[in-house]
């Protein structure tokens, strides 16, 4: 019995020192995220939280991932989508995720991520899931789902 518990650590061992560098390269970022822009869904949020001037609903988008009031997705790896046609063009990337919010609860979830003129549409997999089977809302009648969100490009010079 000691033996196949020795195996069984061998084959785990083995399976963590084989994914490490496969887990490594697909964590690239894309060149929009590298350059270390914050990027943002309402200018007020561009300063942040903490002052209280960003609406509720509005989000900034960094190279480490998506962060809101009390709501955070933190990026775990990174593919690009490319074009079909044959030409090689990069047209976004899909991000996987963990996310929480200020209840403890992290889930999964998965992000297009499209980049146009210092701008980044996203659109979250659990978001857009929700928006189908209820339209969600804050007080002033804003829909605050990541689905088809625009991303500024933040000016804080």
């Amino acid at each position: 019995m000691r033996s196949g518990g020795t195996f069984a650590k061998a084959v785990l061992s083995a399976a963590i020192l084989m994914a490490g560098p496969a887990i490594g390269l697909a964590q690239e970022l894309p060149q929009y995220l590298a350059s270390g822009k914050t990027f943002s869904s309402d200018w007020r949020a561009c300063v942040g939280f903490v002052d209280g001037n960003a609406p509720v609903c509005s989000y900034t988008l960094y190279r480490s991932g998506n962060y809101g009031y009390e709501f955070s997705c933190i990026f775990v790896d990174f593919k690009p989508v490319i074009d079909a046609s044959g030409t090689g063009e990069v047209w976004g990337h899909i991000a996987t995720a963990n996310c929480g919010d200020d209840s403890g609860v992290s889930r999964p979830d998965v992000f297009i991520l499209s980049f146009y003129e210092n701008q980044i549409t996203v659109t979250s997999q659990n978001d857009y899931l929700y928006d189908l089977l209820r339209q969600r809302e804050d007080v002033d009648g804003q829909n605050c789902c990541s689905v088809n969100m625009q991303f500024e490009m933040c000016r804080l010079d």
